[in-house]
């Protein structure tokens, strides 16, 4: 019987290797993505930036 409770409850991996190149271009976002979240966050904070300009 297993008492160590600092550890995992299961032997689950914990990592996937891959190829750097693999894992860069996962990284990576999409300019589209990019602008998206950029309009919507211009659009949510606009009073605030207004408020900033004066």
């Amino acid at each position: 019987m297993n008492t160590n409770t600092d550890g995992p409850k299961n032997n689950a991996p914990r990592y996937l290797p891959v190829e750097f190149r693999q894992a860069e271009q996962a990284q990576t976002a999409s300019d589209e993505d990019v602008l998206a979240v950029s309009r919507r966050l211009i659009s949510q904070n606009h009073s605030a930036y207004q408020e900033l300009a004066k």
